[in-house]
């Protein structure tokens, strides 16, 4: 049960009533959020994604926990992420990430050649954590020194996720101790996990600048 928002909505500067064993923050400091709120500060929450509503997007985060030696996110395997919020750092990790030798695939397609839908960098760790392999502790100059992976066709009908559902690297060596991973994965998948999914995560259990949280992947 997620204890983040058992407490009543308080300013930051008046605590909420009542006593707890643990220990408690309150804020009104998460950008985009209107009004103040409380977390308890020892529970870390977890970003559940499923692969039948984000298909390759999510499947991209399954493959790279089970198959990357840092397991990132993954509780009982490896650390918690920790949340990026400076939107200068996140455009920087992105451009090194995805933006500087990243070339797209054409259009995937599906619906019997009718559903088109462009190509796009995703990447684990996220650009907007500390843990993204172009932040300064991990070196990583340019997205060819990750993983590279893309997205698997499992089906021409259907969702996007239902139609583009897996992922496999581009070829047979895998690069175990690699910093990231880097994907071609449709768009509408990835902005749905990456931006949409996500950010509303970060508002319901107001994860501020370094905050932990664990990832975890679903059928």
């Amino acid at each position: 049960m997620s204890c983040w928002r058992s407490l009543p909505p308080s300013p930051r500067s008046t605590p909420p009533s009542g006593t707890s064993p643990l220990q408690y923050r309150c804020d009104n400091a998460l950008t985009g959020i209107k009004g103040p709120g409380c977390v308890f500060r020892e529970f870390t929450p977890t970003l559940t994604v499923s692969r039948r509503e984000f298909g390759a997007a999510a499947a991209l985060i399954q493959w790279a926990q089970v198959n990357m030696s840092a397991y990132w996110g993954w509780q009982g395997h490896g650390k918690p992420l920790k949340r990026l919020a400076g939107r200068a750092a996140i455009d920087a990790n992105r451009s090194v990430i995805c933006e500087t030798d990243f070339q797209p695939f054409p259009p995937w397609v599906a619906e019997h050649g009718t559903l088109e839908v462009k190509d796009s960098c995703d990447e684990l760790p996220f650009a907007a954590t500390y843990e993204s392999g172009a932040m300064r502790p991990f070196g990583v100059k340019t997205g060819a020194a990750c993983q590279q992976v893309k997205a698997v066709k499992t089906s021409d009908t259907g969702s996007p996720a239902q139609i583009w559902n897996a992922v496999r690297p581009f070829s047979k060596f895998i690069r175990h101790a690699a910093k990231c991973v880097r994907g071609h994965i449709p768009i509408t998948l990835n902005v749905e996990l990456g931006r949409d999914r996500y950010r509303a995560f970060i508002g319901s259990e107001r994860l501020l600048d370094t905050d932990p949280f664990w990832l975890a992947v679903t059928g």
